[in-house]
C-alpha cells in the first residue's frame, strides 16, 4: 500500500486538512508530489515518510 497514489481529495482527507493547503504546498514544493498529464498524484508511502520528518521528537519538544 505504500506505493498507493492519492489524489488531492484522499490525501485532504488522510491528514485532516483543506484541499486548499495541499495546493499551496505543492506550488511552494513543500510536499513531495508527481504531476501526471497535469493531475496532481500523492504517493502515500513518500508523504508518510515527509510526516515523519516533520515531527519534532518528544525530547526536541521538551528541550531535554
Amino acid at each position: 500500500m505504500k506505493d498507493t497514489f492519492m489524489t488531492v481529495k484522499e490525501l485532504s482527507k488522510y491528514l485532516n486538512i483543506k484541499g486548499k493547503t495541499i495546493y499551496s504546498w505543492v506550488s511552494k514544493a513543500v510536499i513531495p508530489f508527481y504531476r501526471m498529464q497535469g493531475v496532481l498524484r500523492f504517493k502515500k508511502g513518500e508523504i508518510d515518510v515527509w510526516l515523519k520528518s516533520k515531527c519534532k521528537s518528544i525530547e526536541g519538544l521538551f528541550g531535554l
